[in-house]
């Protein structure tokens, strides 16, 4: 069944719908406003840029990929993109890892043997973080200035001596390259040098009783 409609149920109508449609209009414009503006401090205050290692305070942590009016792009750490509103990330608390371009630090620490010459492990350890391309660390180490030092004797485990440095490294630079560049040179040049690098290892005996 068809009903007909007249003229002011049509209008009725009609005036219904302007109004939904300018009530999301005027949302949507508002929104974008908003992110317009958020987009403008960022830029004018720039808390963070592209390239930048940051941590939003919803835990959204990765590299700004890129910046524009209406959002934020952030690779996040498993490569995948995570989208903020400008107003968003312009509201949050973020940390960032690389303001003002202030270097970062990772301390490491590398077990050697009881048996080795401790001294000739420092050496090799300090050699290896201060020659490395990725590190801001330099070789200034003098037997008579205690705070030269950059690498440090810590503690005796059960079953090792274990030897700690804090390595420097620049702000664009990630952790686990510097950390993959270090480890991997450290152990070659331990190994090479004579030095042994300790680990758990299981003794099985079987007797055969007659």
């Amino acid at each position: 069944m068809v009903l007909p409609l007249g003229g002011k149920h049509i209008a009725r109508s009609l005036l219904g719908s302007t109004a939904v449609v300018a009530a999301v209009v005027g949302f949507a414009a508002q929104e974008a406003v908003k992110n317009m503006f958020a987009g403008l401090q960022l830029s004018i205050y720039k808390p963070f840029d592209v390239g930048s290692r940051v941590e939003f305070e919803d835990g959204t942590t990765g590299v700004i990929e890129s910046m524009n009016l209406r959002h934020v792009v952030v690779s996040l750490l498993d490569t995948t993109k995570a989208i903020i509103p400008n107003s968003s990330a312009n509201s949050m608390r973020v940390i960032s890892y690389s303001y003002g371009e202030v270097p970062r630090s990772a301390i490491f620490k590398f077990p050697v043997s009881y048996d080795c010459d401790v001294d000739k492990a420092k050496e090799i350890i300090r050699q290896t973080i201060c020659g490395c391309p990725l590190t801001l660390n330099e070789d200034k180490y003098d037997e008579r200035v205690p705070n030269s030092r950059c690498v440090y004797f810590l503690s005796l485990e059960d079953s090792a001596l274990i030897m700690g440095a804090t390595v420097r490294f620049p702000s664009h630079y990630k952790s686990e390259v510097v950390k993959d560049e270090i480890n991997t040179s450290l152990f070659k040049a331990l190994k090479a040098a004579g030095i042994e690098i300790p680990y758990n290892k299981m003794d099985v005996s079987i007797t055969n009783k007659a």
